[in-house]
């Protein structure tokens, strides 16, 4: 019972990080043609991404709900113009998105070992 309730828990918050990182990237989107601006977004969302636990359910939700939304800023609208240009401030909110993407998928933390070590001080496999 306990189990399920922690595991509901971090589901729930996995998906409010979606959420919030999603609302993080739109207004990072919506700013990122001035630098002082864009400078504050990358402010925030380095904040965010040290404040929040190295955990699978928290940075990486974070990250890729700010990445789905700079994606989707960056497809080509009907009109044939874009919400993120080629350009400097393009390219920087560009960068920051794989660099966001790319510290949340190197900071989760390590699978536990299967290995143990017996009495002696050896290591064994568990699984045997």
């Amino acid at each position: 019972m306990r189990f399920a309730r922690t595991l509901g828990l971090a589901v729930l918050l996995s998906l409010l990080l979606v959420l919030l990182g999603a609302a993080v990237g739109l207004a990072v989107v919506g700013v990122h043609q001035s630098w002082p601006l864009l400078g504050l977004g990358v402010a925030a969302v380095v904040a965010v991404l040290v404040a929040l636990p190295q955990a699978w359910w928290s940075r990486l939700p974070f990250a890729v709900g700010f990445a789905v939304v700079v994606v989707l800023a960056m497809v080509p609208r009907a009109e044939g113009d874009y919400l993120v240009g080629s350009d400097a401030p393009g390219y920087a909110l560009l960068v920051l998105t794989l660099a966001l993407v790319l510290a949340a998928v190197v900071t989760l933390p390590r699978p536990p070992s299967r290995r143990r070590a017996d009495p002696a001080g050896r290591t064994t496999d568990s699984l045997r």
